[in-house]
């Protein structure tokens, strides 16, 4: 298992610990405009490990010279080798920019071809990153679309950006990964602070020190690695960032800290306006229970407001006033959240932004602060004495149900009193089971029919509601007859019946009866079936790197009564299977009474984050479901059971 690594200390106070290491060339901003000629150094393990990868990086250059006021420039030298047909799909370069805060001062880029003859890149695009998206951004990216782009030519960018200004004013963070999936021969990351600007860091999977050294008023950090290996792919791993090598500055120095910052971004935005007094008491005025009240709020939200990203000027981390977003009928994550919260308190419930992280870090808490890890804003409610976490843009749930896509993520609580940092509760079992209960009649011909019902987990039910909603006459045909197509596996739907199609907060069911003509085997006067094989995670690998994360719960429950025609006696009945883990279950029982043969399936992943030394128990209980599960019941006209 590899060595995890979390250290927090002041980098300025801690220059005196280094002071005698400086081993690296100097990278200067003159230095990146030099036009000279690259030149690879030879790794021959490392060279000879990663000869047929299509892509590799033989240099990644990264300097950041900070300055007192937080502006910061940022020099970026990157060198890539394209070695096979396939390596030519790296022959368009991205680089991204926010063209409200950043100037890019020098951008070039070279095809290097095979013979050495440098073929300078004038094809240059400047494109919106989130074009096609419904958000309105700043955010940019220039495509280098580079040319003459064969395996074994070398690709070489250069450029340089000045960031006018921090994204949070007077604070500067930033992590800088060691390691990605793709191997690089060498790496240098350079990060120069001013000696008055106090900084914590925070190593992450790595012990890598850095050289120190002193020039003019800057402190000086260089990192170097060589032959740095590719990261390996695996199924079911912990986000990039948890497994990645990498180091980590912030000049904020708390959570509290961190909460407080946004609650004052977000507090100063929590409008109400007559308007929307007047809409609050049209909207609640129904409702009994101020949980109803609480949820048409929400739902109110849900279906009024569109979603569109607003990330310009002071907006990347600010909402808009909420009286703004009443009016205007749109707005991102932030956005709902202040208009939910300043609706909410017209009807006296207490409600608070909370920054999400999806990450299942059990030592999340342990890290720097920084606002980068939380990528979406939810809300936070009060109610007998309780505090539930929602999306005001997930439909679908009540506001006290955790939705599947924020079970076990982490929350920074803004409160105004220092905030919380804290795990949100899982989601209960019922919203994601996947249950189906059938009685089987089998006729001598083989045909079978199905008459009973199966109940959808939430997140289904909310997708198919929306397409038969949503949607034409003709398209709700449509949308029908793929669904019966799936539900009798291929066979003949003869009737079907949609239960809570109507109410956006259950599990959607559906009484069906259909007809398989091809469920039973026949072999002479013998009969084959049953429930047929799990499928379940191929883990053909037999070691493993990283932690194994099962992100979400999922349950599966499938009852099936056979009945079997008259004369037929059973020949073989597969024996019960039990494989119960701290992470999973499966379990398979056979009763059999008269002409009924009944089977019951269990199948049951708990959210879990598992280490690698658990790997051989988790690919062992799948290999096993695997091949138990695909056991038939025989049965033979006027045999006699064994």
């Amino acid at each position: 298992m590899r060595k995890r690594r979390a250290v927090c200390s002041s980098i300025f106070m801690c220059v005196f610990l280094f002071a005698a290491i400086n081993s690296f060339p100097a990278y200067s901003s003159s230095d990146i405009e030099n036009e000279t000629m690259f030149a690879d150094e030879a790794i021959p393990s490392w060279d000879e490990k990663y000869k047929d990868k299509p892509v590799i990086r033989l240099l990644e250059e990264h300097s950041f010279d900070i300055n007192e006021d937080f502006s910061f420039t940022e020099e970026t030298h990157i060198v890539i080798k394209i070695q096979s047909e396939e390596g030519k799909n790296a022959g368009d370069i991205i680089v991204n920019y926010d063209r409200e805060k950043d100037i890019i001062e020098y951008l070039r880029a070279y095809t290097i071809t095979p013979e050495g003859e440098r073929i300078e890149c004038t094809q240059i695009e400047d494109r919106n990153a989130h074009e096609g998206y419904a958000s309105i951004s700043e955010n940019r990216f220039k495509l280098l679309i580079m040319p003459q782009v064969s395996s074994g030519c070398m690709l070489e960018v250069k450029h340089r950006i000045f960031h006018k200004r921090p994204i949070i004013e007077k604070h500067f963070f930033q992590t800088f990964p060691f390691s990605g999936f793709t191997p690089i021969k060498i790496f240098r990351t350079k990060l120069m602070v001013p000696d008055n600007l106090e900084l914590r860091s925070m190593y992450l999977n790595s012990d890598i020190s850095p050289a120190v050294d002193h020039e003019g008023n800057k402190v000086i950090y260089q990192w170097e690695i060589k032959g740095k290996e590719a990261e390996l792919a695996e199924d079911n791993m912990p986000p990039m960032a948890e497994i990645f090598q990498s180091v980590s500055f912030s000049s904020l120095k708390s959570w509290a800290q961190l909460a407080d910052l946004f609650w004052n971004l977000y507090s100063k935005n929590i409008i109400i306006s007559p308007e929307m007094k007047t809409k609050i008491k049209e909207i609640t005025e129904k409702d009994d229970s101020l949980r109803g009240k609480i949820q048409s709020i929400i739902k109110y939200i849900q279906d009024e407001y569109r979603y569109l990203s607003m990330s310009i000027e002071s907006h990347h981390y600010e909402p808009h006033p909420s009286n703004e977003v009443f009016t205007n009928k749109y707005g991102d994550c932030k956005d709902q959240t202040v208009l939910a919260i300043a609706m909410l308190g017209e009807i006296g419930v207490k409600a608070f932004p909370a920054l999400f992280s999806y990450t299942f870090d059990p030592d999340f808490e342990k890290r720097i602060p920084m606002p980068s890890y939380f990528r979406h804003v939810i809300l936070c409610i009060e109610h007998e004495g309780k505090n539930y976490y929602t999306d005001p843009q997930r439909k679908g749930f009540y506001f006290d149900e955790t939705s599947y896509d924020l079970s076990g993520g982490y929350v920074l609580l803004l409160n105004g009193e220092g905030g919380l940092l804290e795990r949100v509760p899982p989601a209960k079992p019922d919203l994601y089971i996947d249950s189906s209960e059938y009685r089987v009649e089998i006729d001598e011909d083989g045909s079978a029919l199905f008459d009973g019902s199966k109940i959808f987990p939430r997140i289904r039910s909310i997708q198919i509601r929306s397409a038969y909603l949503n949607n034409t006459e003709e398209g709700r045909k449509k949308m029908l007859s793929s669904l019966d197509a799936s539900l009798s596996s291929g066979g003949t739907m003869l009737s079907r019946t949609l239960n809570n199609i109507d109410d956006p907060y259950k599990n959607i069911a559906i009484d069906a009866r259909y007809r398989r003509t091809d469920f039973v085997k026949v072999a002479n006067d013998m009969m084959m079936f049953g429930m047929g094989q799990l499928n379940t995670p191929a883990l053909a690998s037999t070691e493993r790197r990283y932690p194994i994360v099962f992100s979400g719960s999922y349950r599966f429950k499938n009852i099936l009564d056979f009945i079997i025609p008259e004369g037929f006696e059973i020949l073989n009945l597969p024996k019960n299977i039990n494989y119960e883990t701290e992470f999973g279950i499966f379990r398979r029982t056979y009763e059999s009474a008269g002409r009924s043969i009944k089977v019951s399936d269990i199948f049951e992943i708990k959210m879990a984050r598992l280490p690698p030394t658990a790997y051989e128990d988790v690919r062992r209980f799948f290999n096993n479901i695997s091949n138990s599960s695909n056991d038939t019941i025989v049965i033979k006209k006027g045999a006699y059971p064994k």
